[in-house]
């Protein structure tokens, strides 16, 4: 059995949620794994929490690193990818969860594929443990060539970190992420097709991920926005592969995100602006999107 690492950066974590993830790895149906657990801490608090916790689970799978100062998530990952030794790296954020048979499928995927790497669909809850949305790829099961893949990415963004699962070599061979906090998940996959990787996808939901109440706030609003003109401006560049039908739609995507920044940030006046702009750009996709917020 292959050896799978998982890196997981952590920060500020309170302990309840990393204990839940570490429960999740201790619970796989695969049990060949390593976790590499990044602390990008620099309060000495949750530190503490980290190494208790660790040392409660009593796993020698589990290998802890401290990094010297806070580094993000993107750099915090490659630091642990580096200091991993399985044949096949997936991920795991410090607050979600993998279900049960998450990795066992997910590899035994790939082997059956000999893929370079590989996305799964995924499910997201709420604080309270309701389930919000639903995130699904069917639309690959049609891809017939790379270009497809790339503009189904550039779409309807392959993404979700904790999702992914990569061979090694392949990860090493298209540079690791971005060392940018905003979008590293989106732009790895970019690499990842634009190098003519291998994709497997795996069509069931087999992590949960949560979204919290405490991440909606003006910085965050206005860090999002930067990142989505920077995001929208990288996509451009791809346009000349597209009908006009994908840049269309590519574009209310862009406006919509735009508006959910501008409601995060109490900007009322441009995120009305920015609704009209989006339903502008692709009236028919701007209706069957609203109406299917809670899958896509």
């Amino acid at each position: 059995m292959e050896l799978v690492s998982i890196i997981m950066p952590t920060y500020k974590n309170d302990g309840i949620a990393l204990k839940r993830a570490l429960y999740s790895l201790i619970n796989q149906t695969y049990q060949n794994w390593e976790l590499i657990l990044i602390d990008d801490n620099s309060d000495p608090l949750y530190s503490s929490i980290i190494l208790k916790i660790i040392s409660n689970f009593d796993d020698d799978r589990i290998h802890y690193y401290k990094n010297t100062k806070n580094l993000g998530s993107a750099k915090s990952r490659n630091i642990g990818i580096k200091k991993s030794s399985g044949t096949y790296i997936s991920f795991l954020d410090d607050d979600d969860e993998y279900l049960e048979t998450k990795l066992e499928k997910q590899i035994t995927l790939m082997k059956q594929q000999n893929s370079d790497f590989s996305i799964m669909d995924l499910n997201l809850y709420d604080d309270a443990g309701n389930l919000i949305r639903k995130r699904r790829h069917r639309y690959l099961k049609q891809i017939k060539c790379n270009q497809d893949l790339l503009i189904a990415h550039l779409k309807y963004h392959l993404t979700g970190t904790d999702t992914f699962m990569y061979k090694r070599s392949f990860l090493f061979d298209i540079g690791l992420f971005d060392e940018i906090d905003l979008g590293d998940e989106f732009y790895l996959m970019l690499k990842s097709i634009l190098k003519d990787g291998k994709l497997a996808y795996l069509s069931e939901p087999l992590v949960k991920a949560y979204v919290h109440a405490s991440g909606i706030g003006l910085t965050a609003g206005s860090n999002k926005e930067h990142g989505e003109y920077s995001l929208y401006e990288k996509k451009k560049q791809f346009f000349h592969l597209m009908r006009k039908e994908d840049i269309k739609y590519i574009s209310m995507r862009h406006y919509l995100v735009l508006l959910s920044c501008n409601l995060r940030q109490k900007k009322y006046i441009t995120g009305l602006l920015n609704c009209i702009k989006a339903f502008t750009a692709n009236p028919s996709g701007f209706i069957q999107f609203s109406l299917n917020r809670k899958e896509y």
